[in-house]
């Protein structure tokens, strides 16, 4: 969880979604055990191989049941949500014709389709969802498998879960949703296809802003510019009603605010607070967007609710290039 700042946004994500997360020796360990069990290949060569198949054919027939799939303290639920997570198709069949239950969660709460989501693993989430895997479960917090896709990039596995039935309008319980959590991460190409497939591009997360906020404030520029071309709007409006130019001018990205006026963006609209795009980059100190902004015809004199000028606050902050410039322009304290 992100820390407020004055002129920028709070960023949210869903912990497990967006965190890379390791993957342990531990496993690793497991994950072989299980293809040993199944009778699937090892890293141990062609006798490996051998014997792994005899295993699992004796166990098929019945002469060993103290081999079991589950063995090694490991339930058949829990290493099919193993399996999905690595992309072991062929352990993920086997487990699933064993009877593990499709929908089970791991401790995190996400489910095997989530994790192969989330890997990117096309055909384990086919198997999946063949095998009556719920495409819009969620997480407690919200996340759901068509987040975990996007979130990672996988734009493939994303079109797949839409097909079948994804709810791409789905939020976190603080108002992320999938192309928010793919624009977030700069992939152009996954928002691309959820805006084609007729995402809302202005939603705002409960405490943050929209997704055209979020890449203002990264410096994304390239992710502005294509949001803007989908159609997002440039004056939406986040958390205290800031917007994608306040946010850029506070955070001092001269190009974006550019773009952003040259779509349209008020250069005078007002945040929560009263304060504009003006007084967060003359509060921050940038001043090529104070000059940028004032070409532009932004409003030198407005006052916040607390009845501060851009110019008191250029002073207050020790800024006294900015305050010239303003002062230049006929501000006032």
């Amino acid at each position: 969880m992100g820390g407020a700042s004055p002129y920028g946004l709070r960023r949210y994500a869903v912990r497990p979604l967006l965190s890379s997360g390791s993957q342990s020796e531990s496993a690793e360990s497991r994950a072989e055990e299980t293809r040993a069990r199944l009778g699937f290949p090892m890293k141990n060569g062609l006798v490996g191989v051998m014997l792994g198949w005899m295993v699992a054919l004796i166990v098929a027939w019945g002469f060993l049941p103290w081999v079991g799939i589950a063995g090694a303290g490991a339930t058949l639920d829990e290493q099919l949500i193993e399996a999905a997570r690595r992309g072991d198709l062929e352990v993920v069949k086997t487990l699933l014709d064993r009877g593990a239950v499709v929908n089970e969660r791991d401790t995190d709460h996400r489910t095997p389709l989530m994790l192969a989501s989330g890997q990117g693993h096309m055909e384990v989430v086919k198997t999946l969802l063949e095998r009556g895997a719920d495409v819009n479960l969620k997480q407690p917090e919200g996340g759901t498998a068509l987040m975990w896709a996007a979130g990672k990039g996988h734009a493939k596995v994303a079109a797949l879960l839409m097909d079948r039935g994804a709810n791409i309008h789905a939020a976190t319980e603080d108002g992320w949703t999938a192309p928010m959590m793919a624009a977030s991460q700069g992939d152009v190409h996954v928002v691309e296809l959820l805006a084609d497939r007729g995402a809302d591009l202005d939603h705002s997360a409960e405490e943050g802003g929209t997704a055209l906020m979020d890449a203002a404030e990264r410096n994304d520029l390239k992710m502005v510019e294509l949001l803007l071309n989908k159609g997002a709007n440039v004056n939406a409006r986040g958390y205290l009603d800031r917007t994608a130019v306040m946010c850029a001018a506070g955070a001092g990205h001269l190009a974006i605010v550019k773009v952003l006026l040259g779509r349209r963006a008020a250069i005078n609209a007002r945040d929560g607070f009263g304060s504009t795009a003006l007084m967060a980059a003359a509060t921050r100190g940038h001043l090529d967007v104070v000059k940028v902004l004032l070409e532009d015809g932004a409003d030198v004199n407005v006052r916040a609710e607390d009845g501060e000028t851009a110019l008191k606050i250029a002073r207050d902050k020790g800024h006294k290039e900015i305050a010239a410039v303003l002062q230049a322009y006929g501000a006032k304290e």
